[in-house]
C-alpha cells in the first residue's frame, strides 16, 4: 500500500505561504511515513529557492518537497499595486490557468509514483479543490485565519449577506450570526461592504468561490451521511473553542498556532527536474 502522500497548496503571497509551510511542516513531523509537498505559483517558488536551475524544479529540504503552479504571471503580481482592472484580470487567469497548472502537478506526482492521496487547499485556492473533487481526491480547506472569520464568512454566505448589504451604509447597526457576539458592520470584513473597490472586488469573488467549493462538499456528506467538508483552522481551542462550533455544517480541526521551524527557513534544499 502506498504511503499517505499530502499536498498543501497555497495561494503566492507571504503571508499565505508561511502559515502553509507550516502545516506542511507539522504534518510531516507528526506522520513519518507519509509524504508532505508544498505547491505555490512559481512566482513564490523562484523567490524561496532562488538558486534552482529551472523555476519549476521540485525541491526537497529534507522534511517536505516544493513543487510549484503557475498562475500566470511567473515573474509574480502585486494585488496591492495593481488597480482594479488588473487585479481582475488577474483573478480571471488565476482561476483558468492555475487549474489547469495544478492538473499537471498532480499527474507529475503520480508519474514520479507518489501519487497525492489528499489535498489540503489554502485560503482563494478554490480551483484546487475543485480539480481534487474532479479526480476523487480527499480535500480539506485550510483556514489560515481565525475560526471567528471562517464563521463570520460562512454565515454570511448562508442567510446574512442581505442584510449586510442592505445596511452597510450603516457602520453602527448590530449583525447577531449563530455561535457568535453581536458585532456592528464596522467591524465585519471590509469586503462585505467596499463593493466599488475593483480589486476587493476581484478578490471577494475567489473567496465565494472558495465556500462554494465546501457547499459541494457538504452536499456530498448529506448524501452519504456524513459531513463532508472537512476545514483545518490556523487556531487552537482554548482560544476559540465556540467559534469552532458555530459552523456544525463543517467539520471543522484546530491546528494552530502556524510556526514555521527556523530549521526549514532559508531557501535551501535539493532541486530535482
Amino acid at each position: 500500500m502506498a504511503p499517505q502522500h499530502f499536498l498543501v497548496v497555497a495561494f503566492p503571497g507571504q503571508g499565505h505561504i508561511n502559515p502553509a509551510r507550516a502545516l506542511a511542516e507539522r504534518l510531516a513531523r507528526a506522520a513519518p511515513g507519509a509524504r508532505v509537498t508544498l505547491s505555490a505559483a512559481v512566482s513564490a517558488h523562484r523567490r524561496m529557492f532562488p538558486s534552482i536551475a529551472s523555476p519549476d524544479d521540485e525541491v526537497h529540504d529534507g522534511v517536505i518537497s516544493y513543487i510549484p503552479y503557475s498562475e500566470g504571471y511567473d515573474h509574480g503580481f502585486s494585488l496591492l499595486a495593481g488597480d482594479g482592472d488588473e487585479v481582475q484580470r488577474y483573478a480571471e487567469v488565476f482561476g483558468r490557468v492555475g487549474r489547469v497548472t495544478f492538473s499537471a502537478v498532480l499527474d507529475r506526482l503520480a508519474a514520479r509514483g507518489r501519487p497525492v492521496t489528499c489535498v489540503l487547499y489554502a485560503m482563494l485556492m478554490w480551483w484546487a479543490a475543485e480539480v481534487a473533487r474532479e479526480r476523487g481526491v480527499p480535500r480539506a480547506l485550510y483556514w489560515i485565519r481565525p475560526a471567528t472569520m471562517l464563521a463570520v464568512y460562512y454565515h454570511y454566505f448562508h442567510g446574512y449577506e442581505r442584510l449586510v448589504t442592505e445596511h452597510a451604509a450603516e457602520p453602527g447597526f448590530t449583525v447577531s450570526m449563530p455561535g457568535l457576539p453581536p458585532m456592528v458592520i464596522r467591524d465585519l470584513p471590509s469586503f462585505f461592504t467596499n463593493l466599488t473597490d475593483g480589486r476587493i472586488v476581484a478578490t471577494f469573488g475567489d473567496i465565494r468561490s472558495m465556500f462554494q467549493q465546501l457547499d459541494l462538499d457538504v452536499d456530498n456528506g448529506s448524501t452519504t451521511g456524513g459531513r463532508q467538508a472537512k476545514v483545518l483552522v490556523n487556531t487552537v481551542e482554548e482560544l476559540e473553542a465556540g467559534a469552532l462550533t458555530s459552523v456544525p455544517e463543517l467539520d471543522v480541526f484546530p491546528v494552530g498556532p502556524a510556526v514555521v521551524s527556523l530549521f526549514t527557513v532559508g531557501g535551501g534544499g535539493t532541486a530535482t527536474q
